[in-house]
């Protein structure tokens, strides 16, 4: 089972990985964008300073569960780091689970958030509300998959079983 969720999830980080590629690119281009045009022409705008701001939070979400499934954020691993071997494997699992129930939460209201925005839009990109707050279920979404996957390499690190093994 590990094995057919990690070649999922192989699939759709690579995908978020692309996505998360071209959001930036597109966020610097836009930055640039309004520098030349507020400095050189003296003619700011507001779309795209709220473009850029959407595509940065778009960035920081999905690249969030990226880091969380190849265990790249910043922690402090004291406490891990007085066990070896199996004890971490099953302590790194229980805080992975503590973060799971934190991105649950978060989901929980962050579709909420969504649905309170009801009909309205942004100033800058007219476009609805709930597409620039639909980022945080996705991003949060995509963190706890990224949970569950390493929850259940630790997990299967402790019983002794392969990531290769099914």
């Amino acid at each position: 089972m590990l094995k057919t969720y990690s070649k999922l999830m192989d699939i759709l980080f690579s995908v978020i990985k692309w996505v998360v590629i071209i959001a930036s690119v597109l966020m610097v281009a836009c930055m640039a964008y309004q520098v030349v045009t507020r400095y050189l022409f003296h003619r700011g705008n507001v779309w795209s300073e709220e473009l850029t701001r959407l595509l940065c939070i778009w960035t920081v979400l999905l690249g969030s569960a990226v880091a969380i499934r190849e265990k790249g954020h910043l922690q402090i691993d004291a406490l891990t780091n007085l066990f070896h071997g199996k004890k971490k494997n099953i302590i790194d699992a229980v805080i992975e689970i503590v973060v799971l129930i934190f991105i649950v939460i978060m989901i929980k209201y962050s579709i909420e958030l969504c649905k309170s925005v009801g009909t309205a839009t942004s100033a800058g990109l007219k476009v609805s509300k709930v597409y620039i707050y639909m980022v945080m279920p996705i991003g949060f979404g995509c963190m706890a998959l990224s949970s569950i996957e390493v929850i259940m390499k630790d997990i299967a690190a402790f019983i002794g079983k392969d990531n290769k093994e099914d």
